[in-house]
């Protein structure tokens, strides 16, 4: 299992912040997001972690095991960033991190653990959160729905099934994500900028992308967005709901925030 941090952004909303320094090096209680992800991934044990850089890469790239550099960070959204790294994602499965979210190893440890080739983290608890970020929660929201999907593993607990030792595991594969959600809809939770590709779902989603017919400007592609895109064309894309402190920094007064409901971590 290896890792994969994209941290090529400089966070323009941090404002002087990100003045000379990436997005991922903001501070909570003293310790760096980077720092935060670095060590929540060897806690799950994932040593070999690369990233994707760009703004100011020369303070970070010593941090990874392996460096990708993002020409065009100011140009493209996050999607753009995961390309970059595309050899990394060929050659083993990764657990692949936003740089600007913290979260617990146990998020880590969930991903890892949970069967399928796209596997992303989700909040089921997220209103709390969006309520003490924003205003209005569904400002931000984003549409995330799941049904309940029943697959089977040779371990486990233990069921009969035509004289097949089976197990029979609850399995989220995601039916809708991104895009604005409506006060209305039911909403399963926000995804947190967190998720488990193999070789087999790069593959995938690569090949979404890969017909000029479609119009796509990859450059511009935020990462939900290609999930849904992936999703309309038939790729399944599981989840798995993480509990424990985590949070995206956005904005000066998220770190304000963090360091108040979050004291201990």
């Amino acid at each position: 299992m290896r890792g994969l941090i994209l941290a090529a952004g400089r966070g323009s909303r941090l404002g002087k912040l990100t003045d000379s320094a990436p997005k991922c090096t903001m501070k909570v209680h003293g310790v760096s997001l980077l720092d935060r992800q670095l060590n929540a991934m060897k806690l799950a044990g994932v040593r070999d972690v690369a990233g994707v850089t760009g703004y100011c890469e020369e303070l970070i790239n010593c941090r990874f095991s392996y460096s990708f550099k993002n020409n065009d960070w100011s140009k493209t959204n996050i999607a753009g960033s995961l390309y970059c790294a595309e050899p990394w994602l060929n050659e083993g499965t990764t657990i692949v991190s936003y740089g600007d979210i913290f979260y617990p190893s146990s998020a880590v440890s969930s991903l890892i653990d949970t069967r399928g080739d796209i596997v992303l983290a989700y909040d089921p608890n997220w209103l709390f959160l969006w309520e003490s970020r924003f205003i209005d929660p569904f400002s931000d929201a984003e549409n995330f729905q799941f049904i309940d999907e029943h697959i089977s593993e040779i371990c486990g607990q233990i069921i009969s099934d035509g004289g097949n030792e089976v197990i029979a595991k609850s399995s989220r594969r995601i039916t809708r994500i991104g895009g604005r959600a409506a006060k209305t809809s039911r909403v399963d939770g926000q995804y947190m900028g967190l998720f488990k590709i193999t070789p087999k779902g790069w593959k995938a989603l690569k090949e979404c992308t890969s017909d000029p017919d479609d119009g796509i400007n990859l450059s511009q592609l935020d990462m939900t967005s290609l999930f849904s895109l992936a999703i309309d064309k038939g790729i399944s894309i599981y989840s798995v709901p993480i509990s424990g402190p985590w949070g995206e920094v956005d904005h000066p007064s998220d770190i304000l925030l963090y360091e108040k409901i979050y004291p201990a971590i």
